[in-house]
C-alpha cells in the first residue's frame, strides 16, 4: 500500500503546476477548464473593471475560492503551513477542469477576517467558499476545513483533520490534508459536484453549455440509470453536431457509448466502435483532459485490447493523482485483468482519499478477496456496495454464498435478480466475461452460481471447450 501512495506521488509531481502559479496564470478554454483569475485582473476591487470582473465571474456561475486559513495570531509557527495549505489546495482543484478556481492572491486580502459568506462571495464572483482553521497543543495539529455556498450561505461541508507532528514532518501533514480536501470536495463523486449538477437541472437543452454537459453527465453515473441515459446521450449528440470541438462533451458520449456495451443501456449497433471514435476524439483535442484518457482506456479494455488499455490508464492516471474517479476505475479493470493487489491498492488509496465515494468501488476488494478463497471477506465487503436496480450487486451476493454454501442467503440474492432481469440466467455468462475475461474468476464465479441455483445459458465445461476461464 505504502508503494502505491509513493508512485501515486511521484505521478502527481511530474504533473504539478509552477510554484509562480497563482500570480500570472489565466488558462482559458472552450470546455470551460479551471481558470485562474491573475492578481493584477482580481485586485481592483475599488475600480469599476474589478467590479464587472467579480460580477462576470458570478454570472457564469461555478468559482471557487479558497479564502486564506486561520490561525492563531500567537502561533507564528502556523503562518507557513496555513499559506502552503491555501496555496496548495488551490493548485489541487485546479486540476479538476469542471471547476474554475480563483487565484489565491485574489482572495489574500481575505486573511483574518471575517465577515458574511454571501458579501465574500459576491466581492470575488465565487459562489463556493473553501475556508479553514488551524489550531495547536503540543505536537498535536488540528486543521478544520469547511465548504460554503455563496449565494445561500449554507454549509456544504465539514472535516476535521488531526495530525501528530512526532509522527509525520510537517511537510508530510500538509500534503496528506491538501489530497483529502481537494479528492472529498472536487472529484466527480465529491461535494461540490452534487451542489454543480443540481444546479443546472432546471436548464433548457438549449441553454446547456459543454461544462453544463460535463455536470449532467456526473448526475447519470450518481444515478445510472437506462432512462438518464437515454436522456443524456441523445441531448450529448445534439450538441457535439452543433459545437464538435471540445474535448470533455465526447468522451462524456464515449462513456454513454461504453455503457450501453456494458449494461445493455439502449443498445444500438457497433457500441464498442462508437465510443472509441468518440473517446479518440476527445483526446485529439485535448490530451491533457483527463476523463478523456479514463475513457479511451477503459473503451480498450472492454475491446479485450490489454496492451492498450495498460498504456492508456498509466496516462489517466498520471494526470491528477487527487482524482478518485479515475484511480479507481483503472485500479477496478486492472485487478478484471488480473492485476488484483495492485489494481485493488490503487482502489483502496481512492476510497481513503475520499470517503463519499461510490459503491462499485468495493468491487476491486471483493475481487481481490474471491482470487485468494476468502470468501468471508468478499460476503462482508459486498455489503457496502449501494447500487440499486443493478444486477452486480445480487449477482455477486448469489455467488459468493452459493460457494459458503449458505443457501437461503443465495436463494434470496438469485430471487433478486430474477426480478430484475427473468432471462438473465440465459446471459449470465455474457455479462460476467464483459468484465472478468481476463481476471480468471469467471469459472468460480459460475460455480458459486450454481450451487446458489442459478441455471446458467453456458456451463463450466462448455467453457473450458471452448478454452475461456
Amino acid at each position: 500500500m505504502a508503494d502505491v501512495v509513493s508512485d501515486l506521488k511521484k505521478l502527481q509531481r511530474r504533473i504539478e503546476f509552477d510554484s509562480e502559479l497563482q500570480q500570472t496564470v489565466l488558462r482559458s478554454s472552450a470546455e470551460a477548464h479551471t481558470e485562474i483569475i491573475a492578481a493584477a485582473t482580481a485586485s481592483k476591487t475599488t475600480s469599476g473593471t474589478g467590479t464587472d470582473s467579480a460580477s462576470s465571474r458570478a454570472d457564469e456561475g461555478f468559482w471557487v475560492a479558497v479564502l486564506p486559513f486561520k490561525y492563531p495570531e500567537s502561533n507564528s509557527d502556523l503562518e507557513a503551513l496555513a499559506e502552503g495549505l491555501s496555496e496548495d489546495i488551490v493548485t489541487g482543484l485546479s486540476r479538476f477542469p469542471h471547476l474554475r478556481v480563483i487565484a489565491r492572491s485574489s482572495t489574500s486580502r481575505f486573511a483574518g477576517a471575517g465577515g458574511d459568506v454571501r458579501s465574500i462571495g459576491k466581492e470575488l464572483g465565487a459562489r463556493y467558499l473553501l475556508e479553514g482553521r488551524l489550531r495547536q497543543a503540543g505536537a498535536m495539529l488540528r486543521v478544520t476545513v469547511q465548504l460554503l455556498d455563496a449565494l445561500t450561505g449554507a454549509h456544504l461541508w465539514a472535516e476535521t483533520y488531526n495530525r501528530d507532528l512526532k509522527q509525520s514532518d510537517i511537510f508530510t501533514a500538509q500534503d496528506d490534508v491538501t489530497d483529502r480536501v481537494v479528492a472529498t470536495v472536487a472529484d466527480s463523486y465529491g461535494v461540490l459536484i452534487r451542489s454543480m449538477a443540481a444546479s443546472v437541472e432546471e436548464k433548457a437543452e438549449t441553454e446547456l453549455t459543454a461544462s453544463d454537459w460535463v455536470l449532467r453527465q456526473y448526475r447519470y453515473r450518481q444515478l445510472l440509470t437506462p432512462e438518464e441515459h437515454a436522456r443524456i446521450r441523445d441531448g450529448l449528440e445534439r450538441f457535439v453536431e452543433r459545437e464538435p470541438k471540445h474535448a470533455a462533451p465526447w468522451a462524456c458520449l464515449g462513456q454513454l457509448y461504453m455503457d450501453e456495451f456494458v449494461f445493455k443501456f439502449n443498445p444500438r449497433p457497433d457500441a464498442l466502435d462508437r465510443a472509441l471514435a468518440a473517446a479518440r476524439r476527445s483526446v485529439d483535442l485535448d490530451r491533457s483532459y483527463q476523463y478523456g484518457n479514463q475513457i479511451l482506456a477503459g473503451v480498450h479494455f472492454f475491446r479485450r485490447d490489454v496492451a492498450a488499455f495498460r498504456t492508456a490508464a498509466e496516462q489517466a492516471m498520471s494526470l491528477n493523482s487527487r482524482d478518485t474517479d479515475t484511480l479507481a476505475m483503472m485500479g477496478l479493470m486492472l485487478v478484471h485483468i488480473a492485476e488484483f493487489e495492485r489494481g485493488a491498492n490503487i482502489v483502496r488509496r481512492a476510497m481513503d482519499l475520499n470517503p463519499n465515494h461510490a459503491g462499485w468501488y468495493h468491487f476491486a476488494i471483493i475481487w481481490e478477496h474471491l482470487s485468494k478463497g476468502d470468501y468471508e471477506k468478499a460476503l462482508a465487503r459486498i455489503t457496502r456496495v449501494n447500487m440499486p436496480g443493478l444486477f452486480w450487486q445480487p449477482l455477486t451476493v448469489a455467488s459468493i454464498c452459493g460457494l459458503l454454501e449458505r443457501r437461503v442467503e443465495a436463494a434470496a440474492a438469485v430471487q433478486e435478480l430474477r426480478k430484475l432481469d427473468p432471462d438473465f440466467e440465459l446471459n449470465v455468462r455474457e455479462y460476467i466475461e464483459v468484465w472478468h475475461y481476463s481476471s480468471g474468476l469467471v469459472d468460480r464465479i459460475l460455480e458459486g452460481l450454481g450451487k446458489a441455483g442459478v441455471e446458467a445459458g453456458l456451463g463450466i465445461a462448455d467453457s473450458k471447450a471452448r478454452g475461456t476461464n
